[in-house]
């Protein structure tokens, strides 16, 4: 299993800060005080986690509003090409399920 770089680390950094739903405007100062009160996990704990599920490179990331809470949604492209989408539990980091796109 292939390791996510740390290229592709910043990369998915970026990409969360820039182009999720939650992250717009007023929503990127409510995640920052999810985050600082401990109700989110940091976006890098998840991409460590996405590691030991499923090699490959970072596509996107979104942080959604769930009726459980928030969830992380890791977009990836695979070693083999396939584009797969990874759910995590935003606040335990639980590994939710895996998704594959064509």
């Amino acid at each position: 299993m292939r390791n996510i770089s740390r290229r592709t680390l910043a990369t998915a950094l970026v990409v969360a800060l820039l182009s999720t739903p939650l992250f717009a405007d007023e929503d990127h100062e409510m995640a920052r005080r999810l985050r600082e009160s401990g109700k989110l996990l940091p976006l890098e704990q998840i991409l460590e986690s996405a590691r030991a599920v499923q090699s490959g490179d970072v596509l996107e990331v979104e942080l959604e509003k769930t009726r459980e809470g928030y969830c992380y949604e890791l977009k990836l492209l695979t070693p083999e090409g396939r584009v797969e989408e990874l759910l995590f539990d935003a606040t335990t980091g639980e590994f939710l399920g895996l998704e594959g796109e064509e």
